[in-house]
């Protein structure tokens, strides 16, 4: 990821730990919506090119040229976005709300 000019994520599945490891590294990242970690995203086009139909090879293709035709400073701008939105997924964060869940219930 470290070296990463762009994350390309295809396929379908309930999460990806590899899509959430390219936000946080602050990579631009092509995805396709089936898998699930796009729902997780505030605002998923801002932060990605998104592919609507996995299995298209004319979908990918497409969603390659858009990412080759953005300049330097977009795919930046986009991979910023995936960094910021991945705030979310900070386990010190995590790990403060579900204490903050937990004491809230014990004091009801």
């Amino acid at each position: 990821y470290a070296q990463a000019d762009v994350y390309v994520h295809n396929g379908m599945e309930q999460y990806s730990t590899a899509v959430q490891i390219a936000a946080m590294r602050g990579v631009p990242i092509i995805c396709s919506r089936a898998v699930g970690i796009v729902a997780d995203f505030r605002n998923p086009e801002r932060c990605m090119v998104l592919v609507d139909d996995w299995q298209s090879a004319a979908a990918w293709s497409t969603a390659f040229a858009k990412i080759s035709a953005k300049t330097n400073e977009e795919r930046r701008m986009m991979g910023e976005c995936a960094r910021v939105e991945s705030a979310v997924f900070d386990i010190g964060k995590t790990a403060k709300e579900v204490k903050r869940h937990l004491n809230v219930e014990r004091d009801e």
